[in-house]
């Protein structure tokens, strides 16, 4: 299991969605009744707390829940919901710049911060560039990346800090859906 963890080369991506659709599979092959009007994508972005800053990735981020900032890191969860059961698709870490575009880190702490060498053609190279992009794009991407999947649902659910006109409009073009704001 930790080769697998450590493995570059392991698309994490793709395996989480084959996850969902085998889940999605089995549903049907036992004709477990879901509402499929009722079924419906949740984005949420949840803080990490980390002690450390040494660790790759961690920024100064914004604690929602604290109203302060701290050590960490974003995680930004597509999850699916069919009214039964609730169950992930997608997540990116991110960090955030903060306003002198240094993570909110003493250019001593970047310095020691670990770093890895990557091949751009591993999956493990997009995702770390995908830290430093913004959420509102990713959680674009990643619902495209469902679609894309055959994974379909009829509105999105997400906090109101998601809500702009071009989430919106990406919702509404992939399936015709509606989006939901949830405080």
């Amino acid at each position: 299991m930790y080769r697998a963890l450590l493995n570059e080369r392991f698309n994490w991506r793709m395996f989480l969605t084959q996850i969902t659709l085998r889940f999605h599979a089995i549903l049907q092959e036992r004709q477990v009744n879901t509402d499929t009007n009722e079924i419906c994508a949740i984005l949420d972005d949840t803080t990490f707390q980390k002690t450390g800053v040494r660790i790759e990735g961690v920024s100064k981020v914004f604690d929602h829940v604290t109203h302060r900032f701290i050590h960490g890191m974003k995680c930004l969860t597509l999850a699916i919901s069919d009214g039964i059961s609730c169950y992930p698709i997608d997540f990116s870490i991110h960090r955030e710049k903060g306003k002198n575009k240094n993570y909110g880190l003493t250019s001593r702490q970047l310095k020691e911060q670990f770093q890895k060498k990557r091949n751009a053609k591993n999956p493990d190279y997009a995702r770390k560039a995908e830290c430093d992009e913004s959420k509102l794009e990713m959680a674009k991407r990643m619902l495209s990346h469902a679609v894309k999947h055959g994974i379909s649902f009829k509105y999105v659910l997400a906090d109101s800090w998601f809500t702009c006109e071009s989430l919106i409009h990406a919702v509404r073009e992939l399936c015709g859906g509606e989006y939901i704001i949830s405080d």
